[in-house]
């Protein structure tokens, strides 16, 4: 019995899909359901100058709810230091990390899971007639993407040992074939495919 094992490894992947280039370059990727603004003061850099009005580093600051949730009681946020302190800053975004993570960690989900090796039954069967030292004919088979991801698959999860670190790990796939020679029953070729499980990880800060 002839035995063999391919391994197929994830490689990064680019989509050339029509599909991909049809997304609304114009739509939100957060859609705001409320939205609420006021005037920030600049108070210098230690916070120690009496507010100004009428200056150019004062700052116009907009706050966004998003899925309709009702926004912070007491509306404009307390001074907390300067937000644009140079004329060569336009400006600053900050994000609930709770809306924004959630989302990246969907996306990437959704890309580790398109762009994985996903083993295919192997080719193997037996012809003769062209080279009787080697009958037995072989291809491995393979496509780009997991169609048989669960949604309970793929999924990041925090690690405890590093704060604001995520890990996704994906499962292993494996398929076979077995193919023997009609004059022989004992004769065989057995062909095999595994994918390795993929790694993903993703942190904030240092």
């Amino acid at each position: 019995m002839t035995s063999v094992r391919f391994l197929l490894y994830p490689c990064p992947l680019r989509s050339t899909h029509p599909a991909s280039l049809a997304v609304n370059e114009y739509a939100p990727t957060f859609p705001p359901t409320s939205i609420d603004y006021y005037c920030y003061p600049w108070k210098g850099s230690d916070g120690s100058q009496a507010p100004k009005d009428n200056i150019e580093f004062n700052a116009l600051s907009y706050l966004m709810m998003c899925n309709f949730d009702s926004p912070p009681a007491g509306g404009a946020i307390e001074y907390t230091g300067p937000w644009v302190d140079n004329g060569d800053c336009e400006g600053t975004f900050v994000m609930n990390c709770d809306l924004f993570w959630p989302w990246m960690q969907g996306l990437m989900r959704k890309l580790v899971i398109d762009m994985v090796p996903y083993p295919d039954t192997p080719m193997c069967y037996w012809d003769d007639s062209n080279d009787p030292d080697h009958p037995f004919r072989s291809r491995i088979e393979y496509h780009t993407g997991d169609d048989a991801a669960e949604d309970s698959q793929y999924q990041f999860s925090p690690q405890w040992w590093k704060p604001n670190t995520w890990w996704l790990i994906g499962p292993s796939r494996h398929s076979e074939i077995q193919v023997a020679n009609p004059n022989d029953s004992r004769d065989t070729m057995k062909l095999q495919e595994d994918s390795t499980s993929p790694l993903l990880s993703m942190m904030i800060g240092n």
